[in-house]
Formats: C-alpha cells, structure tokens, sequence
C-alpha cells in the first residue's frame, strides 16, 4: 500500500473477494486470482463454494511449476500454499476459519499425500517432487508444514489408523510414518 492507496493486485483482490462463489464462475475468477497473484483469493473461492480444500493446493502447483520451468521465482504463491497447507494440517485455515471435523482426516491425508507424491526412482528431490519444489522455495517454512504432519497425534492424524480413530491415537502411526519416510529415502 503506497500512500493511503491500494495497489492493483489488492484491489482486485478485495473486489474478488465481494463475489458470492456459488453464484459466480469459479474458473473465471480462478484465473483472475492466478494473473494477479491473488492466491488466497483462489484459495477462498473453492473453500467457500464448494467445501474444496484440495484443488487449491493443484491450483497454486501448477503457478510454480510455470513458474519454476521460466526460471522466473513465484515466492508468494509458495509461502502462501505452505501456510495453507499448514493451516489444513493444524485444522483451521486462515482464511475461512475451523475446517469442518467430518472433512479433517481426509483432508489431512490428502495434504500429506499431496507433500509426499512419489515419482520414479530417481534422486531424492526428483522421486519427491513437491518436497523438492517448496524446499527450492521456502525451506524453512517447508519444515514447519512438515513438523505440524509429524507431530499430529490427534485422532484426525493422517498417520492413525480406522481403529486408531476409533479410539485414542498412539506413537504407533508416527513409527508407521518414519518408516515410510525412511523406506522411501533409502
């Protein structure tokens, strides 16, 4: 903000954020947000419109990996789709408030699946492509998404088990973890 003013991109941004998703173009407004940089504007439209807390995290990948092959540096649309996934990780995203329970451990999951997808055996930053990808970025920040993952013993851990939820969680889903951690890092 430069002298009392808004610059273009938040004044978009706010503008964008008036629109009720349910009744508006998603796609439309989606590609608005990506060609301004709102980012947490993209975030906002699928949570509010249609309970959607995973296409973002495609969404703001597919403006890195854009981004990462023109060698230009997207650093706000990393730190933003690390704080969300923080954010989803701790049950409560900064932007729309508590994540509902019944949608927490899939969400959860689908968090920890995305920062771990696998590729081919090749180097560890290829075989773990997104990893890599945030660690280039913000590898700090990376690290405390990561830290919020593995130090989650509640029941809507992405580590417990049906029974584990069931009943109270337990040091046996972070053992399961580190063993698939250190499986896929051997």
């Amino acid at each position: 903000m430069a002298g009392g003013l808004l610059e273009p991109s938040e004044q978009l941004e706010s503008l964008l954020l008036t629109f009720d998703p349910v009744t508006t173009d998603i796609e439309q407004m989606a590609a608005l947000a990506v060609e301004y940089g709102s980012y947490s504007v993209l975030i906002s439209m699928f949570v509010r419109a249609k309970g959607d807390y995973t296409t973002p995290l495609y969404r703001l990948l597919q403006v890195l990996r854009q981004e990462d092959h023109s060698g230009a540096s997207n650093q706000k649309a990393a730190q933003i789709l690390l704080a969300y996934m923080k954010d989803c990780l701790s049950g409560v995203t900064s932007i729309e408030g508590p994540i509902p329970e019944e949608k927490l451990p899939q969400l959860k999951r689908d968090v920890v699946d995305f920062l771990f997808t696998r590729a081919p055996e090749q180097g560890l930053a290829q075989r773990y492509p997104h990893l890599g990808l945030f660690f280039r970025y913000d590898s700090s920040q990376l690290l405390d998404t990561l830290n919020v993952t593995l130090t989650d013993f509640s029941s809507s851990s992405p580590w417990a088990t049906t029974q584990e939820r069931k009943t109270k969680p337990s040091l046996g889903a972070v053992r399961s973890l580190m063993g698939k951690v250190t499986a896929g890092v051997g």
